[in-house]
C-alpha cells in the first residue's frame, strides 16, 4: 500500500513490479490505502483495503484491480470509522480494523451472506454525506459484512487503547494489536496514579492479544511503531520508528524478549515529493546494504 500516493502496488516474490490499482486519486493528505487484506477463498479473488483518510474499506478485485464497492462511513458509532488505519483478514474470512486519531479502536466485522434488510444496505451504500465524492454502488458480487457488536470485551486493568499501528491475526486466529499507549493524554490516565484520582484509564501495553471471544489473553510492552505481523509460531514482526530508525524487530510473544532485528542504514530515507533526495539516498544506500 502506497497510501500518500493513493495505490497498490503489485510485485512479484522478487520485489519486481508488475500493476498498479489506484483508488479515490484526488484525496488528499493521508492517502486512501492504509492497509491491505484478501479474500479467503481459495483463489484470493478481492482486495481488501483500509482507506485512513475516507474512512471506508474498499474492495477490489485482485486480478485487475477494480473497485466492486465499499463498506463504512466517518463517524464514531459501532461500524463506522475515525482514523481507519490498519485491517485484518482471519481464517474465517472476518475483518479485523484498527483505528488512529480519535477512533483508537478496534472492530470486528463479520461475513453476511444475504442483507438482513436490504433498504438500510442501499441507503448505507449510497448515501454520500457532505458530498462525499468516492459513494459507488456496490456490484452484484462484492463481499457482505456486519458489525459484531460483541467484539472484543472491556480490555482489563482499565486500560485505554490508543492509536492501533499494527493489526495481525495469528494461527489461532487470534489477534494482535499494536497500539501507541503514548495516545493516552494526561487527563485520560489518572487511575494509573498513585493513588488513583479518577475510575479510568490507565496506559496499556503496547502490545494487546485479544482471542476469538473478544477476551485478552496476553500483553507486553514494545517500543511503538508501525506496522506488524505474526508467523506461525507465534513470533511477532513489528515495524520500528522509534528515534527515525527504520527497521523490523522480531519478538518471542511469550516473554515479550526481542529476539532479532534487521540490519538499518545509518539515516532515514527521505519521503515526500522530493525525488532528487530519495535519488541520492538510494545511490548511497543500494538494496544490497548490509
Amino acid at each position: 500500500a502506497d497510501r500518500n500516493a493513493n495505490r497498490i502496488d503489485v510485485t512479484d516474490k522478487q520485489g519486481n513490479f508488475k500493476a498498479e490499482f489506484t483508488i479515490a486519486t484526488a484525496t488528499g493528505n493521508g492517502g486512501s490505502t492504509g492497509g491491505v487484506g484478501f479474500s479467503v477463498d481459495k483463489e484470493q479473488k478481492y482486495l481488501i483495503i483500509s482507506d485512513l483518510t475516507n474512512n471506508t474499506i474498499w474492495f477490489l478485485n485482485r486480478a485487475d484491480g477494480k473497485i466492486i464497492g465499499r463498506y463504512g462511513s466517518m463517524g464514531e458509532n459501532g461500524g463506522q470509522f475515525f482514523g481507519l488505519h490498519m485491517i485484518a483478514i482471519d481464517t474465517r474470512g472476518n475483518i479485523y480494523t484498527g483505528e488512529v486519531f480519535n477512533g483508537e479502536r478496534v472492530q470486528r466485522f463479520v461475513p453476511e451472506n444475504t442483507r438482513i434488510n436490504p433498504n438500510d444496505s442501499e441507503i448505507l451504500s449510497k448515501y454520500t454525506p457532505s458530498g462525499d465524492p468516492w459513494s459507488v454502488t456496490p456490484a452484484a458480487n462484492m463481499p457482505r459484512y456486519r458489525l459484531d457488536p460483541n467484539w472484543p470485551n472491556a480490555l482489563p486493568n482499565k486500560w485505554k487503547m490508543g492509536g492501533v499501528t499494527g493489526l495481525a491475526v495469528d494461527k489461532d486466529d487470534n489477534v494482535w494489536v499494536h497500539n501507541r499507549p503514548n495516545d493516552t493524554i494526561e487527563t485520560e490516565g489518572h487511575f494509573g496514579l498513585n493513588p488513583p484520582t479518577a475510575d479510568c484509564c490507565q496506559r496499556p501495553p503496547s502490545m494487546i492479544h485479544i482471542d476469538k471471544n473478544g477476551n485478552t489473553i496476553g500483553s507486553f510492552d514494545a517500543p511503538q511503531g508501525h506496522g506488524m505481523d505474526v508467523d506461525s509460531n507465534g513470533f511477532i514482526y513489528l515495524g520500528n520508528v522509534v528515534n527515525g530508525i527504520g527497521n523490523v524487530r522480531k519478538y518471542d510473544s511469550k516473554t515479550g524478549m526481542m529476539v532479532k532485528e534487521t540490519p538499518r542504514t545509518p539515516e532515514t530515507q527521505p519521503g515526500g515529493n522530493n525525488p532528487e533526495a530519495q535519488a541520492a539516498f538510494r545511490a548511497k544506500y543500494p538494496p544490497t546494504t548490509p
